[in-house]
């Protein structure tokens, strides 16, 4: 609000002004060589712009406009300092807060097989990008398949060939973008073990070329994260490799963590932590109540070499303490009971940490009749005072494979990826049926609740697509080559 308007009679030399045939709202030019502005008119007006002028404290409160910074300054405490102005405020009184209503099907995208993963990632001044895991029974190699974000729709980009493929992940390290993708079997030219493979963004040829092979043993999931200005990559190791005349599976086996090595700009291993049939890991990091930053890693730990899926997965911690002052990953003083766990999802709400695990399988001697699939996957809230989790809320779900999180607006959103029918009509067969997800909202002390469905085939992974106040929906469909993208309706 103005608290002062000084008006100078004649200043404007509006009187002597001819009306403009093409008329334009005016403008303020900033004229740096100019220290006087000079009036013609009847009372011939002249006045100095008080530029960098101390104010007298009976001008306090008074505005004028500085040509030549081009703000709006006001007199206070002897000096005339910038107003502060907030950018958000006319927006927000302009452009409502989004809410949800519902989705609508958008568009149906074809890949070369069906998909296991779905990678949503934007590379900077080039755009928004999707990589999909497809994956294969019937044959070992298999070209995954690289779409761009364009006029609200995914075109192919760009095949990248991969070997039983089950995640990727991106991430940038100084000036250069990267990929990485588990490869859960061994391509042609490797005689010995699966990898993990690193690609690298060519910003002439604007496409990724491969940059580094890290050894692993049935790679299920690839973790980035950063601590310190260092890079590193969790790979979980799912179960050791297989020889050929073996048929026995063991689970127990050791996954990696690899750190890049800024002078040789390579991933190098870094520390080897011991896990059983993991399948996901998962990067977070939380403030306790003294302000102390603590960055976690949680392992979803499956199944062992017994058949057993009620296992216990497990927290990391960082101790920069430990390795030389290098610091390195320890055990924490909780493990999270798990029914063949497969994702971890964490997020925060309102400044409280939240961790969502999703328990796939009840026992694997059990079939669909005898509800195998139908579990509870449980919430986490971060207790800051006892800096354990606690248990917060309990969802039924049925051979869920990932959780994922997403906002829209104020609003927050988890979704399921389902992929069993346990919860139809058609509970015992043994087929994967299409059938509704169901999306849950966060409703403050009713916790999360369902909110919406969305008919589709049982999906492996769901990501989020944010292209300015739109959000979509896409998922990984594990049964077919055909995938579909959703669009939120917004109140």
């Amino acid at each position: 609000m103005i608290k002062q308007l000084l008006v100078l009679p004649g200043a404007d030399a509006g009187k002597l002004a001819c009306p403009n045939e093409t008329p334009s709202l005016p403008s303020i030019s900033r004229q740096p060589d100019v220290q006087m502005m000079e009036a013609d008119g009847p009372y011939k007006v002249s006045y100095q712009i008080p530029y960098d002028a101390e104010c007298e404290w009976q001008e306090t409160g008074k505005m004028w406009y500085d040509i030549y910074t081009q703000q709006l300054k006001v007199c206070h405490s002897g000096t005339w300092k910038a107003a502060k102005t907030s950018q958000a405020a006319p927006s927000n009184l302009i452009q409502p807060v989004p809410q949800l209503d519902y989705f609508v099907e958008h568009q149906q995208v074809v890949g070369p097989a069906p998909s296991i993963d779905i990678h949503v990632f934007t590379i900077p001044g080039e755009g928004l990008f999707v990589v999909m895991a497809n994956y294969n029974n019937h044959q070992r190699k298999q070209k995954s398949m690289m779409f761009k974000w364009e006029n609200e729709s995914l075109l192919p980009y760009q095949n990248i060939s991969t070997y039983s493929p089950s995640s990727w992940t991106s991430f940038q390290i100084g000036r250069h973008f990267y990929l990485a993708v588990t490869n859960m079997q061994k391509s042609s030219t490797q005689a010995v073990t699966e990898s993990v493979v690193v690609y690298k963004w060519h910003t002439k040829k604007k496409k990724f070329k491969f940059h580094q092979d890290l050894p692993s043993s049935v790679p299920r999931d690839v973790e980035y994260f950063e601590i310190n200005g260092n890079h590193y990559l969790a790979v979980a190791n799912h179960r050791a490799s297989q020889s050929a005349n073996n048929t026995s599976y063991n689970y127990s086996t050791r996954s990696f963590i690899w750190k890049f090595e800024k002078d040789e700009k390579l991933f190098r291993e870094f520390q080897k932590i011991p896990t059983v049939g993991a399948w996901d890991w998962t990067y977070f990091s939380t403030l306790s109540q003294s302000g102390d930053l603590f960055h976690f890693l949680v392992v979803a730990n499956t199944i062992n070499s017994k058949q057993e899926v009620q296992l216990e997965s497990k927290i990391y911690y960082w101790n920069q303490l430990m390795a030389g002052g290098l610091g390195n990953f320890e055990e924490y003083n909780q493990n999270i009971p798990t029914s063949g766990a497969t994702d971890f999802e964490h997020f925060e709400i309102d400044g409280e940490s939240y961790l969502a695990v999703a328990n796939s399988i009840k026992s694997v001697q059990l079939d669909n009749q005898n509800g195998r699939h139908s579990t509870v996957s449980v919430i986490y809230k971060a207790n800051k005072f006892t800096q354990r989790f606690d248990v917060f809320q309990e969802i039924s779900t049925y051979g869920i494979i990932d959780w994922e999180y997403f906002t829209i607006g104020n609003d927050s959103y988890l979704i399921a990826s389902n992929q069993r029918p346990g919860h139809m009509s058609d509970e015992t067969t043994n087929q994967l049926a299409t059938k509704e997800t169901t999306i849950y909202r966060w409703k403050g002390t009713e916790k999360f609740v369902p909110s919406n469905k969305i008919e589709a085939a049982p999906a492996a992974d769901w990501e989020v697509i944010q292209d300015g106040r739109q959000t979509y929906l896409i998922y990984a469909n594990g049964a077919g080559a055909t995938t579909q993208i959703y669009r939120a309706k917004l109140r």
